[in-house]
């Protein structure tokens, strides 16, 4: 760092709240190459690596079928878990939607589902867990074809923010 600085291509900044989170916006939306070309840019973005200090990752539990009441409690304790050293949970936001999806049908691994279906499937079919056969795949298709279910259009999003306390800071 010091060569870059006497080259002048390093220029050591402090950034202020409004432009971390213009950056993380800018990295949620546009991803690692937009932010890296704003941060070579004049206008000097942040890193990905100035972010990664301030934000979270988490591996949340999706839910297929209706939501359902633990499955948004473990998320919310996988949130309050996770909270830094130095950090303070405050509270927490809970918003829920609908929003429209692309009809399109998915596995997910962690839980061994299909996702993806109507919220009456559940009724229709004896299970959507694949387990070691094809078969709850064939009763899938087999109903869809039949439409006695069909394929989500919307989907119930549920989100949670965390308001954090960094070293004294207020809410």
């Amino acid at each position: 760092m010091i060569r870059l600085s006497l080259e002048g291509r390093y220029l050591a900044k402090g950034y202020s709240d409004l432009e971390i989170d213009l950056a993380t916006v800018v990295y949620e939306l546009g991803g690692n190459h937009c932010l890296t070309a704003l941060q070579r840019s004049p206008f000097a973005f942040p890193s990905r690596n100035a972010l990664f200090e301030r934000r979270s990752e988490y591996k949340l539990k999706i839910t297929v079928g209706k939501p359902r009441l633990l499955d948004l409690l473990d998320n919310v304790e996988i949130m309050v878990k996770e909270t830094r050293p130095g950090h303070k949970l405050c509270g927490i936001t809970l918003s829920m939607d609908e929003v429209a999806s692309d009809g399109h049908l998915c596995y997910l691994t962690a839980t061994d589902e299909i996702a993806g279906l109507c919220e009456h499937a559940m009724d229709e079919l004896a299970s959507v867990k694949m387990r070691q056969n094809l078969q709850v795949a064939r009763a899938v298709k087999q109903a869809l074809r039949d439409g006695k279910i069909h394929k989500f259009l919307s989907q119930h999003l549920l989100g949670m923010t965390t308001q954090i306390m960094v070293h004294g800071q207020s809410c």
